[in-house]
């Protein structure tokens, strides 16, 4: 970034050091930083997973509910239908 880069400059200056351009080629990060972003990363997937599974027990919860409130409709037709067999006419 452009501030990273004045940085450098002005600590460069320091030592009579005149900076055109930096690039890092190289950066390592310690062990418990890629530990903690390894971790997090596990987390998130945790997280994504949990909120897939709560989604899909919505769904069967709808599909449930649509599943009973058919049944219920065929056995009052079947019931209906057998009750108006039986009426003499």
């Amino acid at each position: 970034e452009q501030g990273d880069q004045g940085d450098f400059d002005s600590e460069a200056k320091n030592f009579n050091i005149a900076l055109d351009g930096v690039s890092v080629t190289s950066l390592n990060f310690g062990k418990e930083f890629t530990h903690a972003i390894e971790a997090e990363q596990v987390a998130a997937h945790q997280a994504e997973h949990a909120k897939f599974i709560v989604e899909k027990a919505e769904q069967d919860k709808k599909s449930a509910i649509v599943l009973y409130a058919l049944l219920t409709v065929s056995v009052i037709v079947t019931t209906t239908e057998r009750n108006t067999a039986c009426i003499p006419a």
